[in-house]
């Protein structure tokens, strides 16, 4: 099966065979998705305290086309944030110290022309409906849960972007 961008190893149900068939007719559909280039020449800033989920996030979405910075904590990635201006935020929820809740009410604190209006996607473990919630009302436009299912990140990036022109 064809891999979405970068490594499936961030899909658990990319290592399973029997899930994977389960669900092969969306998971097809969201590959078609991210082969058509949607995250092509997208700036992205990915804030998470680990390293290694730094480096998982950028194997994963450089190979679809977008331009990847990444930092380790909140505060790096406000600076981030405001000398890049990225097309979307990406950010942990669990970080010590500024978490990303504090994170995303800094953001949305900043004038428009600053990033304060840059569409943000929250990354935690915990999927339960009232952090799904807490998420969404503090500024945050989408959740996706770790681990990460590569089609759905794709997905929910693309669904963030003002549509494309064709050429």
């Amino acid at each position: 099966m064809r891999e979405v961008c970068g490594p499936t190893a961030l899909s658990p149900r990319a290592r399973n065979p029997q899930s994977q068939a389960r669900h092969s007719r969306s998971f097809e559909e969201d590959l078609d998705l991210a082969a058509s280039g949607a995250l092509r020449g997208v700036r992205l800033v990915v804030v998470d305290d680990d390293p290694d989920a730094r480096d998982l996030m950028r194997a994963l979405l450089e190979p679809c086309g977008a331009v990847v910075e990444v930092a380790g904590s909140a505060s790096e990635g406000l600076t981030l944030l405001r000398r890049v201006r990225p097309d979307v935020l990406l950010s942990d929820l669990g970080m010590p110290g500024e978490d990303g809740y504090e994170l995303i009410r800094k953001v949305r604190a900043l004038p428009a022309a600053e990033g304060g209006r840059t569409p943000a996607v929250a990354l935690t473990v915990g999927a339960r409906a009232e952090e799904r919630t807490r998420v969404l009302l503090t500024g945050f436009r989408a959740h996706v849960p770790k681990p990460v299912e590569p089609a759905e990140l794709v997905a929910v990036l693309a669904s963030l972007l003002p549509p494309r022109e064709e050429v």
